[in-house]
């Protein structure tokens, strides 16, 4: 299959479910790059819900947590590593959240519903201030992974990702799509008074809403 060609193997990935893809990303550096670049015309995880919760106020031993010890072959040029490391010196938050000048250093879980009987959860944790590149690379693998999901609901009400963050960790890459693909989607603006522009961005540049009320 290595020797096939392109469109070749994008009939064979068609033919795979979201779990078999991952699989084989994770054993062959060469179909790893080949699906992240045509990762748009394959087969996405579908979830019931995304939301977040304060990880100091909320916690549930039922919840799956998510190992996120992953480091992404993701080589960085030296004109990006300057930039996040700059990030990183300037600790650029990966989250908005609402009361963020007052609390700027709460916690949070994604939280990953995979059905509506309220029975499947899983459990992501990303640092609000990545301390390290080998941390930026984390938060950049997993993103890559939620952006490359369904959810029939989307909830981020008090909580969304940093548009600033998200556009310095993906850099104008051309075949990575970095929109969410939601049913619906719950966004109060009035949480985010402080970043209401950031939130507008958030929601143009990386939300897309398939159903509208």
């Amino acid at each position: 299959m290595y020797f096939l060609p392109v469109e070749a193997k994008l009939d064979v990935f068609k033919c795979l479910n979201f779990d078999q893809l991952i699989s084989i990303q994770h054993v062959n550096r060469h179909f790893c790059a080949l699906i992240n670049e045509y990762e748009g015309e394959l087969a996405r995880k579908e979830f019931f819900s995304i939301s977040f919760v304060d990880s100091n106020k909320y916690f549930n031993k039922q919840l799956k947590m998510v190992k996120t010890s992953v480091i992404e072959q993701f080589q960085l040029n030296d004109q990006l590593l300057e930039k996040w490391q700059s990030a990183i010196d300037e600790q650029i938050p990966l989250y908005l959240f609402k009361y963020q000048q007052t609390h700027p250093k709460k916690d949070f879980f994604i939280i990953l519903e995979e059905d509506d009987c309220v029975t499947s959860f899983l459990r992501l944790w990303l640092p609000l201030f990545p301390k390290n590149i080998e941390e930026m690379k984390i938060i950049r693998y997993w993103l890559q992974r939620l952006f490359g999901c369904f959810y029939l609901n989307a909830e981020f009400r008090g909580v969304i990702f940093n548009p600033e963050m998200v556009k310095l960790l993906f850099n104008g890459h051309k075949t990575i799509s970095i929109k969410f693909i939601v049913g619906r989607c719950s966004l109060s603006l009035w949480c985010f008074r402080p970043n209401k522009n950031n939130v507008l961005e958030f929601r143009k540049d990386h939300i897309i809403e398939l159903f509208h009320d």
